[in-house]
């Protein structure tokens, strides 16, 4: 997979999340801001049917009555306040309760004294998951109604508010993945010209590996490739002046191998003249002495040659460092 699209993905994979993330936080700030809305809500609510029943209870004037009389004077005004989802109790015995639901009435005294709500105030329980639903449990252990020994739980279906949340997050993921194919071309194009550079430096350096060694790369912008494609001219240049060197050396060393060849032949010549002469004509003694001495002298001058061969490799080896040059005063 190409760099550039290996970086496109990566930022790409991390706006969704990102952009998943806040809206999750979101969606939960405005989810518990609406349950605790409609806790508040519901709590003066309670608060008010309580006050109400109350006035009816001593507007009705059940003091004097029999208790079954007053319990079914009670359980009548809190059907009508409060409906189909309360439990109401009395001395712990459940004597009103037209919901699908049970409630152990132990356990919300013990959550409520462990949470350190005062009698008189509604204890709240954290959303119950029940029949598909999810409810918010208010419980006052004295109803407050009036006539001590009641106690009542009721009911609040907040599954409005879950499935608003979870429609709100649909609906937000559909506008992020929209909003990311739309930046995402954007960033896709964005990243792919940001990379331009990295292919011309590719193909820079696939024409040097195959003899090209002219060429460059155009330096765009100021950013870190910039200073890569800089590096990467100056290195080609290094190069191209090296290789030109080194041609240059190979032609040098070329001509001396001629010249060399060109001054050994005319000494060989001689001495293998004379040694042919030698061989094959009877000299004088006279004449035999002078074709040796001509021998012994062109040996001579080709010990010469080979000993100048010698100097001048050497020179070619060590780029010419057995040559100083300094000034001096003459006198």
């Amino acid at each position: 997979m190409k760099l550039f699209r290996k970086v496109f993905l990566y930022v790409s994979f991390g706006l969704f999340v990102l952009a998943a993330g806040i809206l999750l936080v979101l969606l939960w700030e405005v989810q518990q801001k609406s349950l605790s809305a409609a806790c508040q809500y519901e709590t003066e609510e309670i608060h008010l049917l309580a006050d109400a029943i109350r006035e009816n209870l001593r507007d009705e004037g059940i003091a004097a009555v029999s208790d079954a009389v007053k319990r079914a004077v009670l359980v009548n005004q809190f059907r009508m306040a409060f409906g189909r989802r309360a439990i109401l109790w009395e001395e712990g015995r459940e004597v009103y309760n037209a919901t699908p639901y049970v409630l152990d009435k132990d356990r919300l005294d013990l959550l409520r004294k462990n949470a350190q709500v005062p009698i008189g105030e509604a204890y709240v329980l954290k959303p119950q998951a029940a029949a598909g639903k999810k409810l918010l449990v208010f419980y006052r252990q004295e109803a407050g109604i009036g006539v001590p020994g009641y106690g009542f739980a009721v009911f609040q279906d907040v599954s409005g508010i879950y499935l608003q949340t979870k429609q709100l997050f649909l609906k937000g993921m559909g506008i992020a993945c929209v909003m990311l194919v739309l930046v995402g071309a954007a960033l896709y194009v964005g990243i792919y010209r940001a990379f331009l550079p990295l292919c011309a430096l590719k193909q820079a350096a696939g024409q040097m590996a195959g003899g090209m060694y002219e060429a460059r790369v155009p330096i765009t912008g100021r950013d870190e490739i910039a200073d890569v494609t800089k590096s990467f001219n100056q290195m080609a240049e290094k190069v191209q002046k090296h290789l030109a060197a080194l041609e240059e050396t190979g032609t040098r060393q070329r001509q001396l191998l001629g010249s060399l060849a060109h001054e050994l032949k005319t000494p060989l010549t001689a001495v293998i003249g004379n040694a042919q002469l030698l061989l094959a004509v009877p000299l004088t003694t006279e004449n035999r002495t002078k074709a040796l001495s001509h021998i012994l002298a062109e040996g001579k001058r080709l010990a010469r040659l080979s000993e100048k061969m010698l100097d001048l490799v050497g020179l070619y080896e060590n780029e010419g460092c057995g040559i100083r040059k300094r000034e001096m005063e003459i006198l």
